[in-house]
């Protein structure tokens, strides 16, 4: 069955865990169902979120980590799954940026890394409606965070994640935003 799930909600609304809940629904097979994960310990808080997340879902998921070409890795894995869950869209965007940002780039490099990520949000986009088995999608809504607006990457990055969830909600059968731990149905 292919349906496709967003889950929205500030930093720790409680999204994941809505989300790990929705995909033992829908796949009941623990050996089948897959999760994505996208985040890098880059430092030390990242990496007690991360170690968070395992400890939660402890063997209940496949785990696999990408943290770029996201649609490569759901292609790989979505044949044999009874269920998908991507966390976090937000933090994969970030991890495009810190990965192909470089200090004093020039406006060549700058495109550059704006047609990378394009093209990959692109490539994740034509894989979501192709999909064959249930996706559930985690991301940020970046309108609940505070960015500091004078940063051009900031600013590249709000951009981006706003298109994207938009997008992704759009073609969504299903879309949640969760709140203080509570999710709300809004498709």
């Amino acid at each position: 069955m292919h349906s496709v799930t967003l889950v929205l909600g500030g930093g720790r609304s409680g999204k994941s865990t809505f989300a790990e809940k929705l995909s033992k629904e829908l796949g009941p097979d623990e050996k089948r169902r897959y999760y994505l994960a996208t985040a890098e310990p880059f430092d030390g808080e990242m990496q007690r979120r991360i170690q968070k997340h395992q400890q939660r879902r402890g063997e209940a998921f496949v785990t696999r980590e990408e943290s770029i070409h996201l649609s490569q890795e759901i292609k790989r894995v979505e044949k044999g799954a009874s269920s998908l869950l991507v966390e976090c869209l937000s933090v994969w965007l970030g991890n495009m940026l810190y990965y192909h940002f470089k200090a004093n780039e020039s406006p060549e490099e700058k495109r550059a890394r704006e047609t990378f990520m394009d093209g990959e949000i692109e490539a994740l986009l034509q894989t979501l409606q192709t999909v064959s088995c249930p996706v559930i999608l985690v991301s940020n809504e970046i309108n609940l965070e505070i960015f500091d607006n004078q940063n051009a990457e900031n600013v590249l990055f709000v951009q981006r994640a706003e298109a994207l969830n938009k997008r992704i909600a759009q073609l969504a059968d299903h879309l949640y935003l969760c709140v203080a731990g509570i999710p709300l149905k809004l498709k």
